[in-house]
């Protein structure tokens, strides 16, 4: 009967491999959605605010100052979910913008856009 062959492989990569490294994927999915907020929102409002997290379809974005959680949820937020929901090719029903430091609000609260 032949051998496997070969040498023997560190454990961490043979996991790498087959993608079940602990919070990789989830590290992977966090930049991709970094990198599509920043293409999305551009570079100047993509300074002053960052995506939390996308759950069921909501997208909840800090920022940093009022004026921007202004003109983010008021004038541009439609414009950016759609280039997001593009770009990552993933339903973005809405954008939940809040302020950066703030509590979230009870349920059912925020701004929607």
């Amino acid at each position: 009967m032949k051998g496997r062959g070969g040498a023997p492989k560190r454990l961490g990569t043979l996991l790498q491999a087959m993608d079940l490294v602990p919070g990789e994927r989830a590290l992977r999915k966090r930049e991709r959605l970094d990198e599509a907020w920043t293409e999305a929102a551009g570079s100047e409002a993509s300074r002053v605010s960052r995506p939390e997290g996308l759950k069921g379809g909501t997208l909840t974005v800090l920022v940093r100052g009022s004026a921007w959680l202004q003109e983010l949820s008021g004038f541009r937020g439609e414009e950016i979910r759609r280039r997001l929901a593009a770009s990552i090719g993933k339903a973005v029903d809405r954008i939940r913008f809040r302020l950066e430091g703030l509590e979230a609000p009870a349920a059912g609260g925020g701004l929607r856009v």
